[in-house]
């Protein structure tokens, strides 16, 4: 499938123990800042802000 089909794809890589944190994970992620970060972002917050009955 392409960018088309899956807007929100994101993509994780890299997935490691922090050798300093052993409960802790690193990781790369990759994903689209626009859309997933600027966009995706707030509509998640007001979903769940009128879930919750916030709004």
């Amino acid at each position: 499938m392409g960018a088309v089909a899956r807007p929100d794809h994101l993509h994780v890589g890299r997935i490691r123990v922090d050798p300093e944190q052993p409960t802790r994970a690193l990781f790369w992620l990759v994903a689209h800042n626009l859309r997933i970060g600027a966009a995706l972002n707030p509509l998640q917050i007001a979903e769940r802000l009128i879930a919750e009955g916030t709004v």
